[in-house]
Parts: structure tokens; C-alpha cells; sequence
């Protein structure tokens, strides 16, 4: 699965369980996470996320409460 992002609105934690996945951000910089690792997404996010095989994660977002 490839996904590109150019806005990922929300934070992201993420453990891995099983599996890994690749972030390819912006500016060309990537990392790979396997079982274990854990990252996190930030919410102005933009670059490709990679993973050939179904993963497993476990992951929590933060969303902040609206403005108002």
C-alpha cells in the first residue's frame, strides 16, 4: 500500500506490531519502522507512507478541538 499525503490534518502515534512501514517525507527524508518502533505523524504531515504487506499498528490520533 502507497498513500501520499499532502495534508494529514491530525497527530498520529503509531507502535508497529507486526510488519514495517516506510515515511517519505516532503523533502526526501525517509525512515522505516518495524515491531516495536514507534513514531509519530505530525498533523502538517506531507510525503508517502509505504508498506508492501498488511501491518499492524497500534495507533492513536490527536485531533485539537475546533477554534471558537
Amino acid at each position: 500500500m502507497r498513500e501520499t499525503s499532502e495534508h494529514y490534518g491530525v497527530d498520529e502515534f503509531c507502535c508497529v506490531i507486526s510488519s514495517s512501514v516506510s515515511l517519505t517525507n516532503a523533502d526526501g527524508n525517509s525512515e522505516t519502522f518495524g515491531p516495536g518502533e514507534s513514531f509519530v505523524i505530525p498533523r502538517d504531515f506531507r510525503g508517502v507512507w509505504h508498506n508492501a504487506e498488511t501491518m499492524r499498528k497500534f495507533w492513536m490520533i490527536y485531533e485539537p478541538p475546533a477554534a471558537g
